[in-house]
């Protein structure tokens, strides 16, 4: 990734967890906007996701202001579909970025 380049990403918002730049890490993904920042990324030759913790876990359906200041750009390696129509993902960290800058959701 280059750095200085505005990038424009679908976020995916995660309660406690964080992927710091250099580790893979497997999620199960839920939530149907977070499912729907799954298909919209893997639309393009790389597929590319904001990951940002969320403040507060409890909150259902995060804004912005629920969200941490700083989110990590990451690849999406693999997504396996569940029959509860959840997603099991692995990720892998790639870097830091300011979260006004990643979350599109």
């Amino acid at each position: 990734m280059e750095k200085g380049i505005i990038m424009y990403l679908p976020c995916l918002p995660t309660r406690g967890i964080i992927c710091y730049p250099n580790n893979e890490m497997a999620l199960d993904v839920g939530r149907q906007k977070s499912i729907n920042a799954i298909d919209i990324s893997s639309h393009y030759e790389k597929s590319y996701i904001a990951l940002v913790s969320q403040i507060k876990p409890e909150v259902n359906t995060p804004s912005f202001d629920d969200m941490y200041k700083y989110g990590t750009v990451c690849e999406v390696i693999s997504v396996k579909r569940n029959s509860d129509k959840s997603l099991r993902i692995l990720i892998k960290g790639l870097e830091k970025r300011e979260g006004k800058l990643l979350y599109v959701n």
